[in-house]
């Protein structure tokens, strides 16, 4: 059984008319009526009840119907999500923040992130910011919300919070500011700024 001849099923199922699901298939009817042949053949049951008035599904091929349906949606959907993954629009980041302090910006960016990247999972832990900079550094989190407090930076103050990332984090795309991190990892890792009042 291969895709085709669910694509092929699905359209007769639907149209009740090898006509029509053929015009609709963009294939001449004998090649979908054989396709469809087969499929029962293969199935060992007929799917439908062929008439002069056109086509009327068996309880076989009724209760067929709404697998094969879900078959190729979730094909589809494989397909989609290797594509988006091959760009680095799907997949999982898991993200480390302090608690309660998270708490005050982390739903926000959580939201504005989930409508953008739908496809990409979000890996949320709880951890103080020591436990967080050792993570990032071993690779067990791929991002970090600490406390302005917790790391020393040249920055002006206008940012309450910073996010760090691994240097050669995979989702590092483009410069960002350089932090003053704790020396054994002021070469390793890089932040960015995050405003108090940014949505």
């Amino acid at each position: 059984m291969e895709f085709r001849h669910l694509r092929y099923f699905v359209a007769a199922a639907e149209e009740l008319n090898i006509s029509r699901a053929a015009a609709r298939l963009h294939v001449s009817q004998p090649p979908l009526s054989r396709q469809i042949r087969d499929l029962e053949q293969e199935i060992g049951t007929p799917l439908f009840e062929r008439g002069h008035k056109g086509l009327k599904l068996t309880s076989a091929g009724a209760y067929f119907l709404p697998e094969a349906k879900n078959l190729l949606w979730q094909a589809q959907r494989a397909a989609t999500l290797a594509k988006a993954a091959g760009t680095g629009q799907a997949g999982k980041i898991s993200i480390a923040f302090v608690s309660p302090l998270g708490g005050l910006f982390l739903p926000r960016i959580i939201r504005s992130f989930r409508q953008k990247l739908p496809l990409v999972d979000l890996d949320l832990h709880e951890m103080v910011p020591r436990q967080q900079l050792e993570a990032l550094l071993d690779h067990q989190i791929d991002l970090a919300f600490v406390a302005q407090a917790e790391v020393e930076s040249p920055f002006d103050g206008s940012a309450a919070f910073r996010a760090s990332v691994p240097r050669r984090h995979r989702t590092v795309t483009s410069p960002l500011a350089s932090a003053r991190l704790p020396p054994e990892s002021r070469e390793r890792c890089i932040e960015t700024a995050l405003p108090s009042g940014a949505p």
